[in-house]
């Protein structure tokens, strides 16, 4: 991993209103020109050093992948090795079918590798925002005899520690907001799918089922269904 491009002056606000980008290629020359203009730490890596010690105890903001072959099996281990917290796809080989499958193995959002530097850096300043509003909430929550660490994604139980999808997190830090009351389904829907849908409650369904197993260690933690609404998280000691 190499840091290629660093917020000018980091003795103004420590993290200079910025945020740190892992561009993921397989060429330098892969790297759009846009990233460069902003300030943005920006580091750059091969797809072959994922799983180097050189990433270890590093967190980024956003991971870029810029890829031919996008496939879930890789996402899976960008998850599982990276702590990030948006995942970026960047491609032009990304039928409609792959981009679902990418999208629920965790992928934030697919964009065209043709798009302008323009508009690269304009959806970057989004999350950049939303990272801001992120912030505001970070530190650790206890969710029974767990640590939640909604800015980093980190679940542990002990020595147990797992890192969660983007959508994982927001999902169970909406739980944990409105500990032992319901949440709204469409409420939870319309803040991170961004649409109300079958499809996409049919995908909240499978993040539930998958919340419930990770919190399986703690007896007194339980995702109940609450008909025609939603879901609650509840601690029952």
């Amino acid at each position: 991993m190499a840091l290629i491009g660093e917020c000018p002056n980091k003795n103004i606000n420590s993290r200079c209103s910025m945020i740190r980008i892992l561009f993921i290629s397989q060429a330098d020359k892969d790297i759009p020109s846009g990233l460069f203009s902003q300030g943005w730490e920006l580091y750059q890596c091969a797809e072959n050093e994922i799983q180097e010690s050189s990433l270890k105890g590093e967190s980024f903001d956003i991971a870029i992948w810029h890829t031919q072959s996008p496939n879930p099996i890789f996402t899976r281990a960008l998850i599982t090795d990276v702590p990030f917290q948006f995942l970026i796809i960047l491609t032009s080989a990304c039928d409609e079918s792959n981009r679902i499958a990418m999208l629920q193995s965790g992928v934030d959002d697919i964009l065209d590798q043709s798009i302008s530097n323009e508009e690269l850096q304009l959806r970057l300043k989004t999350y950049q925002k939303r990272l801001s509003k992120a912030h505001i909430h970070s530190g650790i929550k206890k969710i029974g005899s767990y640590d939640f660490n909604y800015e980093r994604r980190v679940l542990s139980h002990g020595a147990e520690i797992r890192i969660l999808t983007t959508k994982e997190a927001e999902l169970l830090n909406m739980l944990a907001e409105s500990m032992n009351l319901p949440l709204s389904k469409h409420d939870a829907l319309i803040r991170i799918w961004g649409e109300d849908s079958y499809h996409n409650g049919r995908s909240m369904d499978v993040y539930i089922a998958k919340l419930r197993k990770y919190l399986q260690f703690d007896s007194d933690i339980h995702i109940m269904n609450i008909h025609g609404l939603g879901y609650k998280l509840s601690i029952l000691s």
